[in-house]
């Protein structure tokens, strides 16, 4: 059978005779300076006459200078690029030794200072951990965590993804001059009573975070006669030093502090008949600091809570940071050295107050589950787990609510868009709630079912705070009534308006303003938007 009766037709190929083989040319011939055009064309065709003996041969001297620069124009790839062939090959062994050394090591757990974690150990090998690839799981984490010169990795990375990342409002917001901290104090028996007050700035704060424009109109608080100024006295924040003298951190006037007992009056009256308003003045880091770091104080302490009581209605609570946080002084990370605001343990702390005070059981900063890390595949802690770990003061652990929570922007009550609760991809006090943003409104959605609905009206002290909160309500809402943040246009109504149309049970106020204008710019705020 012959090819083409085998399954198919196939083409036979043309016959075509096979082209007589071309004559080499000499490489000297290129560079000889024959007139080698005349005869070259037809020295190429099949019958053509010979090549005359003049183009074919060039003498002698000339065919060794053509090869002297063949030679010279001839790339050197074999000569000096082999040591540095080699010394990549050497390198390369190097690595792959130093990672094998590092990974067979069997490390244990330990702590990460770099990530803020606990880092995989060898995981133990049984029959169990094989067939259910627990131990597989775990060996792949371990080979992550032991990868060599991660720690250093990851710290370079850090470090440039801070390059990168969203400013918080600055501590501007919030300059006074605390030097006079540092100095030395009187002893007890000297002058334990007699405080040196503090030189505060006065007049508006233009340009600050507070109000950017440094424009923003500042009204005054008409205080009710039902408040008698006379009761009052001015709301101090001092520092005790271990002998048991005081130094005054900052002051609120006696007018300033019945302007607060007014609008927080008004506030709960705007509520049904069984709301609650619950108000905090946090202390900042700078303050906070001259305990936790510096050591030059041993507590602290506020009237705070005593003054504004004396006039405030019923369903109104103060809370007075410096005792709910003194029993943690020495044995929790209360703020950080690198930021002015409070560590979510300090926030969970005043929370758990907040609660208590209402008759509920609060929930413990422990039984949440928090990430000290900004991997993907890193794992959250808590309880024991958690208190174990030896984290730096500047790291902040990121809450893991304890299930979904629907979060939204709104404008005009109704126009909502994405929002963000908890991202821990941000890293830091940015993870919640994304930092300060303007909504103008924040609206969350819990998935309890409490009955209850709460809103915060706050600066960024309130950002750690909120998250605590939502297990006891099925909807926060939450604002910021800063300039940069906050609108009645945006808004489309007043806070009243919100109460009535969100139907809000209790409100939350946080205001960490004790620089005497800031406060009176805050107080403005909280009336005027108050409708």
């Amino acid at each position: 059978m012959n090819k083409s009766q085998q399954g198919g037709h196939h083409l036979a190929a043309p016959s075509r005779s096979k082209p007589n083989k071309k004559p080499v040319r000499s490489t000297a011939s290129r560079h000889y300076d024959a007139p080698q055009q005349q005869a070259v064309p037809a020295a190429w065709r099949k019958g053509a006459p010979a090549v005359p003996e003049t183009l074919t041969a060039a003498p002698e001297a000339v065919r060794t200078e053509a090869a002297r620069s063949e030679s010279a124009s001839a790339p050197q790839s074999g000569r000096g690029s082999r040591p540095l062939l080699i010394a990549c090959y050497v390198c390369l062994l190097l690595c792959f030794l130093t990672g094998a050394i590092e990974v067979l090591r069997f490390q244990e757990a330990r702590p990460s200072e770099t990530e803020n974690r606990m880092l995989q150990g060898f995981p133990e090998l049984s029959s169990d951990s094989f067939f259910s690839g627990t131990f597989m799981d775990e060996l792949e984490s371990y080979l992550s965590d032991s990868f060599f010169f991660r720690d250093q990795t990851a710290s370079f990375t850090k470090q440039q993804l801070g390059y990168f990342a969203l400013p918080d409002d600055g501590p501007d917001t919030w300059d006074v001059d605390l030097e006079h901290l540092d100095a030395p104090v009187a002893d007890a028996g000297e002058s334990a009573e007699e405080n040196t007050p503090v030189e505060l700035p006065s007049g508006e704060p233009a340009g600050t975070e507070e109000s950017p424009s440094g424009t923003e109109e500042v009204v005054s608080i008409p205080v009710s006669t039902e408040i008698d100024i006379s009761l009052l006295n001015d709301v101090e924040l001092y520092l005790i030093n271990q002998s048991g003298a005081k130094t005054n951190a900052y002051t609120i006037s006696v007018d300033q502090v019945a302007a607060f007992a007014q609008i927080l009056n008004d506030y709960r009256q705007a509520l049904p008949d069984d709301g609650t308003l619950h108000f905090v003045i946090p202390p900042v880091s700078a303050i906070a600091n001259n305990i936790l770091v510096k050591g030059t104080y041993t507590g602290w302490g506020s009237n705070l809570e005593d003054e504004l009581s004396k006039v405030a209605d019923p369903g109104v609570y103060i809370y007075d940071v410096t005792d709910i946080l003194t029993p943690y002084l020495t044995t929790e990370r209360l703020y950080p050295t690198n930021d002015h605001h409070w560590q979510p343990f300090s926030a969970s702390k005043v929370a758990e107050a907040m609660i208590r005070n209402q008759g509920l059981p609060p929930m413990d900063f422990y039984e949440y589950r928090y990430y000290v890390s900004l991997l993907s595949n890193a794992k959250p802690f808590y309880g024991d787990a958690l208190r174990s770990l030896s984290l730096p003061a500047d790291a902040v652990p990121v809450m893991e609510p304890v299930c979904p929570v629907k979060a939204l922007k709104i404008r005009n009550f109704s126009e909502t868009s994405p929002d963000v609760f908890i991202d821990r991809s941000k890293g830091g006090l940015m993870s919640y709630m994304g930092g300060m943003q303007a909504g103008p409104w924040r609206y969350f959605d819990s998935g309890f079912h409490t009955g209850r609905k709460a809103m915060l009206v706050t600066d960024s002290f309130g950002l750690t705070l909120a998250p605590f909160l939502v297990p006891y309500y099925d909807e926060i809402l939450f604002v910021d009534l800063r300039e940069s943040l906050f609108s009645l246009e945006a808004s489309g109504g007043t806070i009243r308006e919100y109460i009535e149309y969100f139907d809000v049970d209790d409100i939350y106020m946080i205001s960490s303003a004790y620089n005497p204008a800031i406060v009176e710019l805050v107080q403005s705020r909280l009336f005027k938007y108050l409708g």
